[in-house]
């Protein structure tokens, strides 16, 4: 008895209870409440047993804590992607960019408001399957979509790219299109689209006013510039064989108005323009495919044919008919010609055209404008309303042109001027002035004709230095003979417009007589009158100023321009000088030249001394003195003009 009692005493201490507490440690971890390792001391199986349960117990916690990590994690980003797809929602409704969701098929799957805004459709159309991408997509771009899928489905991703999208109406959205994949697999994708139809339309109208004119809707001078630079360099990249083979492929032609200026007056500055759009609409209408027409200046227009094989009338060129570019000449000559309705009033107008129809390859775009208003302005001295082919002779003067710009451009120019002098005698052959003439010599092209470079360095405002040097060396020159008072006459100086409309002419040119001691009523100055017609104002207060200092004036080629009674009445004028022309025009002893007679009275009434500009016989010469005037006679029959030593050998002393 005794033995089982302590049997059971030891089963309870080393047995029973540890198997209490592992059982309460059991139900606390139930409960996940213990965390604690149960001890149990000894080396037998139940020590063993707790050791294990410990360890047991210590990797479910951990477990537990894992797992509690991973449930907040998931809950948290769970939370956060409920509130993105709330914020996302959100921004959607109210982007102001469109937003499209559809997969690799081109189905759209969704849409935003803004997208459906943008086009005029309602959410119930959406979902009524009124919007598809080919309903909404211009059929233009279907290349433009095919590749931007193409590279959805290789990359996950659509470059942005432009397109057209339609609306519900009709009316076309141009948008900025861009989007990707929403993930790996590549099944959905979203895009963005951004509306751009306002820059685009902002950009046309900048391009329309870089490039377009603005009054006919004619392209713009610096199209023109452009486009013919182009042409030429694309014609210069051909063989000389094939221009010969395709020699239509290629012209140009300058339309001028005939007296535009006069219609302007007649009329209205309104009615004028109104003018230019009518014959703008006029040449388009007879303008095939590969002609284009620019404005480029007021009422001068060019047109550029390039590779029109066929004539106006549709028929194919060949060698025994008439050429295209003759073809379009002609009609254009034609249709500008017939009359116009504006403001109810029927008006008509003519043009002057000039022609280069083939290419020649030492003309560069630069020297086309030239030749073509040289051979248009050959139109026009025949009469206008009629067209003229730029030829050998008009290629050969712009060479000649060219070849004499080139020449002034040198460092040396003025050193290679120099003066002629040709003496005015009244009728008893006695001196009573001098012109001073100014020629050029140049190295490489000898003796040239002062119309052929005065008019050329009016162009190019070389006249200002040739004026500057000229004044410079008659004031030398009167300086040296002034000193022994051996040379009490004037020498008469020509003007230019350009010289004498400089801020500085008038300092420069009273300094210059102060600075060699020359007296200002030795110096005579003469303007032609295109010169006072081009601004009255300024002239003639400069005129003044002179004229108070003693400086005399003469009006150059009297008779030829715009002769007027009040410039010469309120001007300082001293001298009138008859043209040649009219000089020529004294024949015979019998001979009645009003002109000159009307020129010699008036100048007798308003007391100006007269001279006549190139008297070669004596017909001439007695038919001047007949007439009683103050005539002073300059030409070849008394003297051409002299090189500057052999004049001062003649009349110095």
């Amino acid at each position: 008895m005794l033995i089982v009692l302590g049997l059971s005493i030891y089963f309870a201490k080393r047995i029973a209870s540890p198997i209490t507490v592992l059982n309460q440690a059991v139900n606390k971890i139930i409960q996940f409440q213990q965390r604690e390792a149960v001890v149990i001391k000894g080396n037998d199986e139940v020590a063993e047993l707790a050791l294990n349960f410990n360890v047991m117990t210590s990797t479910l916690f951990n477990i537990k804590d894992d797992l509690e990590l991973t449930l907040k994690q998931i809950g948290e980003k769970n939370a956060q992607i409920l509130k993105d797809a709330v914020r996302f929602k959100r921004w959607e409704s109210s982007s102001f960019i469109g937003i499209i969701r559809g997969d690799t098929t081109g189905k759209i799957v969704d849409v935003n408001d803004t997208f459906l805004s943008m086009l005029g459709y309602s959410r119930e159309d959406f979902e009524l399957g009124a919007v598809s991408w080919m309903k909404v997509s211009d059929y233009q771009y279907e290349q433009s979509d095919e590749m931007a899928f193409e590279t959805l489905a290789e990359s996950g991703e659509i470059p942005a790219y432009e397109k057209v999208f339609v609306g519900k109406h009709g009316d076309q959205m141009t948008a900025l299109i861009g989007g990707a994949t929403f993930d790996d697999d590549r099944d959905e994708f979203i895009a963005f689209i951004v509306d751009i139809t306002s820059q685009k339309q902002a950009e046309e109208r900048i391009n329309k006013l870089a490039f377009y004119d603005d009054l006919t809707g004619a392209m713009n001078r610096y199209s023109f510039e452009n486009d013919i630079k182009d042409c030429m360099e694309r014609i210069e990249g051909r063989s000389i064989d094939d221009h010969i083979r395709k020699r239509h492929q290629f012209a140009l032609l300058l339309i001028n108005l005939d007296k535009f200026s006069q219609f302007n007056l007649i009329y209205n500055e309104e009615m004028a323009d109104e003018l230019l759009r009518a014959v703008v609409d006029k040449i388009k209408v007879v303008l095939p495919s590969g002609c284009e027409i620019y404005r480029y200046s007021g009422d001068s227009f060019f047109i550029i044919v390039q590779d029109c094989l066929r004539n106006v009338d549709g028929d194919q060129l060949y060698e025994n008919k008439p050429s295209f570019s003759y073809n379009l000449a002609d009609k254009l000559v034609d249709i500008i010609a017939a009359p116009v309705v504006i403001d109810g009033e029927m008006v008509s107008i003519t043009a002057s055209i000039g022609l280069l129809e083939n290419y020649v390859p030492s003309i560069n775009h630069k020297d086309l404008k030239p030749l073509l208003e040289l051979t248009m302005k050959g139109a026009k001295a025949d009469g206008g309303n009629r067209f003229a082919v730029a030829t050998v002779r008009e290629i050969a003067f712009l060479r000649r042109q060219f070849d004499l710009i080139y020449a002034m451009q040198n460092h040396s120019f003025l050193d290679e001027l120099y003066l002629v002098l040709q003496p005015q005698f009244d009728t008893a052959k006695n001196i009573v002035g001098t012109e001073a003439l100014v020629r050029w010599n140049s190295p490489e092209l000898g003796n040239i004709r002062p119309d052929e470079f005065i008019a050329l360095a009016e162009q190019n405002g070389k006249i200002v230095e040739i004026d500057t040097w000229v004044i410079e060396q008659v004031c030398e020159l009167l300086a040296v003979y002034n000193s022994n008072k051996s040379y009490a006459g004037s020498i008469s100086i020509n003007i230019s417009a350009k010289h004498i409309a400089q801020p500085s002419f008038l300092k420069r040119f009273t300094s210059t007589i102060e600075d060699y001691g020359v007296s200002f009523e030795q110096i005579t100055l003469e303007l032609t009158e295109s010169v006072l017609v081009a601004d009255f104002q300024l002239i003639s207060e400069k005129m003044q100023t002179l004229r108070e200092k003693g400086v005399r004036f003469s009006i150059d080629d009297f008779g030829t321009g715009y002769s007027s009674l009040s410039y010469i009445k309120n001007l300082p004028v001293t001298e009138l000088k008859i043209d040649k022309t009219f000089i020529d025009s004294i024949v015979s002893s019998d001979s009645y030249v009003p002109i000159v007679n009307l020129i010699i009275q008036m100048a007798n009434a308003l007391n100006l001394k007269i001279v006549a500009e190139g008297v070669e016989n004596q017909i001439q010469l007695d038919y001047l003195e007949a007439q009683r005037g103050n005539v002073a006679i300059q030409g070849y029959y008394f003297s051409k003009p002299l090189p500057v030593e052999e004049w001062v050998s003649r009349f110095i002393n």
